[in-house]
């Protein structure tokens, strides 16, 4: 953590990243507007966002006394997914540990919600991250008081690290990843991007190419490689039995996942599907954002495929209904498990078009190959490892990402190597939330507990 005073260039630097985060209030407002009208939570917790007014309970009492709050920023669905594992770690290493979770989206809240709900309003509590106002952060961490923050993957914000020092309280960035395109960006903001990252107490990163960028924009930062959260994804049995069971309802057809998908994406890969999908097969298509589902579904019909969506179901049960469908729509939230289950390969959305790819990761625990489209730039790391170990392949278009689904069809023998290789690929990379809580135990940021802390210390060693 840095301690000398800032540069003229870096004061003049935050004053007009302050004065461009005032200028920005009237616009954050409408489209929080624009986005409640699909998706209405948006109209919501506004309170949370522009004032900083979590509502949470005071910590019984002050000092080193008072019982450990751990603040976890998970922005949205896939930051909320990957910090899963570290705080159920955290709360069963001591009873009287309690867990603040911040968001971004609506569905990032949701999820964070479902996950842990038996503890929501005991032992965690959520808000909305607030908006980088000085008055909005001062607020939340006052009301909030944690006794460290941990930043999922990207998330660093001038104002948030700024008066997180101020106050005393240790922010380390977790899971972290800084891809070249986001390190090209952030040294053109030199001035303002080197002080907010040296205020860290530490980052946490994936891989070591992303340290290297890290160390490179704010040198004296300290970096630490453990590995990447995602794969410590736990499987939720009821999910995957629901997607086996609609796989068993929808017949022996072929089932390629398109999971994730971007619009940007989607019309090219449902031409290419009518045009060279495999022989009696069933495409089950997962759209990234909710307030797409209606726009997808529409966008099906228009190719001519026979449609059915998830939505209509009464029950977790598959309609007969569904086993004539020629595509599955999947617009439901928290089921992407169940998708996985219900496919035999899955395509990798986002990566078709230049948008960084999703996590692949939640499909190889589940021994599902993976296609790559080729733009996985958020997850470079993982994409080259999956390519190594022969559990992905990688498409440039989306008539070969087709192709290539075709083909596992087609030859068995290869379809099952790569499965059994997405399988051990996932197993083989686990145990990053384990190092990273044991990492932050050893450094003195979080206190050392029996139980599950003891066997994130193990996991420091492996």
């Amino acid at each position: 953590m840095s301690s000398r005073p800032p540069s003229i260039q870096e004061r003049v630097a935050f004053l007009l990243y302050q004065m461009a985060c005032l200028a920005l209030l009237l616009p954050q407002a409408v489209y929080l507007l624009f986005r409640s009208r699909r998706s209405p939570g948006y109209r919501r917790h506004w309170g949370e966002r522009f004032l900083g007014s979590a509502q949470v309970p005071p910590v019984p009492s002050a000092g080193p006394a008072s019982p450990p709050r751990l603040w976890v920023h998970a922005v949205s669905v896939g930051e909320m997914q990957a910090a899963i594992p570290l705080v159920r770690l955290w709360l069963s290493a001591g009873p009287d540990h309690q867990l603040m979770l911040t968001h971004t989206t609506v569905t990032g809240r949701e999820i964070g919600a479902k996950a842990l709900g038996p503890e929501i309003g005991r032992r965690v509590f959520q808000a909305y991250l607030p908006y980088d106002l000085p008055w909005a952060v001062e607020r939340f961490l006052r009301r909030t008081r944690p006794t460290l923050g941990l930043l999922m993957e990207t998330e660093l914000w001038p104002q948030l690290c700024r008066t997180s020092a101020q106050h005393g309280l240790p922010l380390v960035l977790v899971n972290g990843r800084l891809s070249e395109r986001s390190a090209r960006r952030m040294q053109g903001f030199a001035w303002l991007a080197r002080p907010m990252l040296q205020s860290l107490r530490m980052a946490v990163v994936q891989a070591p190419e992303h340290a290297h960028r890290l160390q490179a924009l704010a040198p004296g930062l300290r970096v630490e490689v453990c590995g990447s959260m995602k794969f410590d994804l736990a499987l939720q049995p009821a999910l995957v039995a629901r997607g086996q069971q609609w796989r068993a309802r929808l017949g022996h057809r072929t089932a390629v996942l398109l999971a994730s998908s971007r619009e940007e994406e989607e019309p090219d890969f449902l031409a290419a599907w009518v045009k060279g999908r495999p022989a009696d097969s069933l495409l089950i298509l997962v759209p990234r954002h909710p307030e797409r589902f209606d726009r997808v579904a529409g966008m099906v019909e228009s190719a001519g495929l026979r449609l059915a969506r998830r939505s209509d179901w009464a029950s977790d049960d598959c309609p007969a209904v569904a086993a004539r469908a020629e595509v599955v729509l999947g617009d439901s939230l928290g089921e992407m498990q169940a998708y996985v289950a219900a496919s035999d390969c899955v395509v990798v959305g986002g990566s078709l078009v230049p948008l960084g790819g999703q996590n692949p990761i939640e499909a190889c625990a589940q021994g599902r190959p993976v296609v790559l489209g080729p733009h996985m730039f958020n997850f470079p790391e993982i994409a080259r490892l999956l390519l190594a170990s022969g559990a992905a392949q990688t498409a440039t278009t989306a008539a070969e990402a087709v192709r290539i689904c075709r083909q596992w069809q087609e030859d068995s023998d290869a379809y099952a190597t790569a499965a059994h290789a997405a399988a051990a690929f996932a197993a083989a990379h686990r145990g990053a939330s384990a190092r990273t809580l044991a990492l932050l135990q050893a450094e003195g940021l979080l206190p050392r507990s029996s139980g599950c802390a003891q066997d994130a210390a193990d996991a420091l060693e492996v």
